[in-house]
């Protein structure tokens, strides 16, 4: 007994010990002005363990490009990185120009674009409207994106590869609340290319890449990009290299490959091909055709697998700051943001008054930390009774439950969850079957030596 208990103490003490580390690591007193912006992305990257970043910020007629590379390596305004969800506002100016030429309005069904494309609300078929996935009130739910296949580039696959979301349920009715769903825009360009009888990425090549000079952008298509900066992700209070999948279903709303230089030109050129003021948005949802649209400037964030991309340009000044980063999580907004305010004029600190938060650092941290608890629980609870042996049984019925349960009340898979979150969840996962399996078996071998011996 006193053994279990030393183990319990060691185990307490590398959980504080862990949380201590964590918090000092990602805490920083300074502040930042126009004078140390370079500080301030070496110290954000430095936190969150970004191997590289790239930001183009515009301010005036002045031009900047700053860069930052954890191990040495070149990295500048011309190196390529996965956009993420910031490639929505190029899928929603395809959308817009449909619009404009008069080929399409925001309130045809997409039904009338997409025959096959039955949606349901509480088993009746109901309409969605283009306005309505630019807005993201579809009612689609987020999860979708689950069904969406694991495949590269098919020339002419987009129709089947939202296949499986032709029937899909939809969790409220169309219109009546926002929330996120990254597949809208798939559904978006799937619109442009049955319009224009143009591929997706052929049209938007064509219309807006070509037309503003971003010869170095384009779609991905390969499991792994030839010469786009490799990506990471968290695990285990690390930074791993990773290399997602491709859902080519998806490369509407998340993957348009680009560099700063690109952006640039993008950024400069957003207020004279967007309209914001004629974007039909109210209190209640901000979002369009891309953006979130706030009173002084207008902004959205990407996040890949293992990219993080985030955009914001003012609407009254001739300023903007475009980040991209090769980790998932929230650095790249962190960056972006952070030197937006510096450029209005403000003396910052780093994310919430010095704590930098990224959830997916957050959830590392939590994944690492469950199996040690399980553990102490393990050590807390030894098998020297009947009554204590049924409450190990309970405590491991419950956990293997919870993880059978998972992919039903997520809707997600455990391989689309492990491909998503960090490195550690798998470790989780596994580590907390085991630890079920063992608790189970340990305590029904007690329960039948007690009972043989009685």
């Amino acid at each position: 007994m006193k053994v279990r208990k030393k183990i319990r103490i060691a185990i307490s003490v590398c959980i504080i010990c862990i949380c201590a580390l964590f918090l000092v690591k990602h805490y920083d007193s300074k502040e930042y002005t126009i004078n140390n912006k370079q500080e301030y992305i070496n110290k954000v990257c430095e936190m969150s363990g970004v191997p590289a970043m790239s930001i183009a910020v515009w301010d005036g007629d002045t031009e900047m490009y700053l860069n930052y590379s954890k191990n040495g390596e070149l990295v500048n305004e011309h190196t390529l990185y996965e956009l993420a969800s910031t490639t929505k506002a190029f899928t929603a100016l395809g959308i817009l120009q449909l619009k404009e030429q008069g080929m399409l309005d925001y309130s045809d069904p997409v039904q009338q674009y997409i025959p096959e494309f039955h949606p349901t609300y509480k088993g009746n078929e109901v309409n969605i409207t283009i306005e309505q996935l630019l807005n993201h009130t579809s009612g689609i739910p987020s999860y979708a994106l689950n069904l969406i296949p694991e495949e590269p580039y098919n020339p002419g696959g987009l129709s089947q590869s939202l296949s499986k979301l032709y029937n899909i349920k939809l969790i409220f009715t169309p219109g009546s609340r926002f929330d996120y769903s990254t597949v809208n825009y798939d559904f978006l360009a799937l619109i442009i290319e049955n319009v224009t009888g143009l591929e997706f990425e052929k049209y938007i090549e064509l219309h807006i890449l070509d037309e503003l000079e971003m010869t170095n952008s384009f779609f991905r298509r390969d499991y792994i990009q030839k010469n786009v900066t490799q990506g990471y992700k968290p695990a285990f209070l690390c930074t791993i290299p990773f290399n997602a999948p491709v859902y080519y279903g998806n490369t509407a709303a998340g993957y348009l490959i680009s560099n700063t230089n690109d952006l640039m030109k993008w950024m400069k050129n957003v207020k004279m091909l967007f309209d914001f003021s004629s974007f039909p948005i109210d209190s209640d949802n901000i979002y369009f055709a891309g953006w979130g649209v706030l009173d002084d400037f207008v902004c959205h964030s990407g996040e890949n697998p293992n990219y993080s991309s985030y955009v914001i340009i003012d609407k009254n000044e001739d300023i903007g700051v475009f980040a991209l980063s090769s980790k998932t999580g929230v650095n790249a907004p962190v960056v972006a943001d952070g030197l937006y305010r510096i450029l209005k004029g403000e003396s910052i600190k780093i994310d919430f008054h010095g704590l930098y938060f990224d959830y997916l650092e957050y959830q590392d941290l939590l994944f690492i930390i469950a199996p040690l608890l399980l553990v102490y629980i393990i050590l807390w609870i030894p098998v020297d009774s009947k009554k204590r042996a049924i409450i190990r049984i309970m405590i491991s019925v419950i956990i293997i439950c919870g993880l059978s349960l998972y992919p039903i009340i997520s809707h997600n898979s455990y391989r689309f969850t492990f491909i998503w979150k960090p490195g550690s969840f798998a470790f989780l996962i596994g580590f907390s079957l085991l630890c079920a399996f063992y608790l189970m078996m340990k305590s029904i071998i007690y329960i039948k030596k007690h009972q043989m011996k009685k």
